[in-house]
């Protein structure tokens, strides 16, 4: 029932499946974290879990991060607006294809996500390292 998926005006994502679900890729996810969510964790209570591996909070203001401290290891979105951006933007890249919930376009993806985005928005410096860890996590994983 995702039309854009798989409907007149959708990406096609069921046909682009037969090449490719994205397994064995990590995507990082830089924006506002990731909250407990089964179409991708599997879990109500979990950030971590299914096809997400632990992330980080790239934060550095207490003010935007609202969880008390700087940087830290707990990617939690916790922006009190409750948009929950990031957990949105993880289900829409790789959410699980189970046949419940939704799917995202490349379903067999690892997700990462990478905080760095807050209440009421967020500063470039704490975007650019969220950007500077994701990319040295690739190079090392690609050997480059």
């Amino acid at each position: 029932f995702q039309w854009d998926m798989a409907g007149a005006w959708g990406i096609k994502a069921p046909q682009a499946w037969w090449g490719s679900t994205g397994a064995g890729a990590v995507v990082g996810v830089v924006d506002s974290g990731i909250t407990p969510h089964p179409d991708l964790t599997g879990s109500t209570t979990s950030i971590v879990g299914g096809t997400v591996v632990a992330g980080y909070d790239f934060i550095s203001w207490a003010g935007i991060a609202l969880d008390g401290g700087g940087r830290d290891g707990d990617p939690t979105d916790l922006v009190a607006s409750g948009s929950f951006h990031g957990t949105h933007v993880s289900g829409t890249i790789g959410a699980h294809l189970d046949g419940l919930g939704v799917v995202g376009t490349a379903p067999g993806v690892t997700i990462q996500p990478l905080r760095a985005l807050g209440e009421g928005g967020g500063f470039e410096s704490d975007i650019m390292a969220a950007r500077d860890a994701a990319v040295t996590a690739i190079d090392a994983v690609s050997g480059q």
